[in-house]
């Protein structure tokens, strides 16, 4: 089987197991909990620096993002959503991600789930909304 968008039908979808990590899995989980994540705020959840998390530094622990978040897209489990050009969000870490619909059969064939979600195209105001709740919520989980 390849890692191709084409190869993860949904009777093969549970194959991506062997494709993801623990991490892997619990990003996934984030995407659907907070619908839209920037690369920033991935980072914050999953790729800290030390002593909260593994790396060594800011720059180590954006390039481990950037790697992942580019091999969980090549996997079709993450799609971009947009990319905001200047401003205090430049560059990739204001790469917008989405779960995407191969990423949303995994989870669900994770839990046995049947029920399916219907993707589209996100407006600016929801976008912005649903970012600003995530960023809160990270800010909280970071305090707790």
């Amino acid at each position: 089987m390849t890692d191709t968008p084409h190869a993860w039908k949904p009777s093969r979808i549970r194959e991506l197991e062997q494709h993801l990590t623990e991490r892997d899995v619990a990003l996934l989980h984030d995407l659907e909990r907070f619908r839209l994540l920037r690369s920033s705020q991935l980072q914050r959840l999953h790729f800290g620096v030390r002593p909260l998390g593994k790396h060594a530094t800011e720059l180590a622990a954006v390039r481990a993002t950037n790697r992942v978040v580019a091999r969980l897209e090549r996997l079709s489990v993450i799609a971009r959503v947009g990319r905001r050009i200047g401003g205090p969000h430049h560059g990739s870490s204001a790469t917008i991600w989405q779960l995407a619909p191969a990423g949303e059969r995994f989870l669900r064939a994770l839990r046995g789930d049947p029920d399916r979600r219907k993707f589209g195209t996100p407006g600016a105001v929801f976008i912005s909304h649903t970012l600003a709740v995530a960023d809160a919520a990270i800010t909280v989980l970071e305090h707790a």
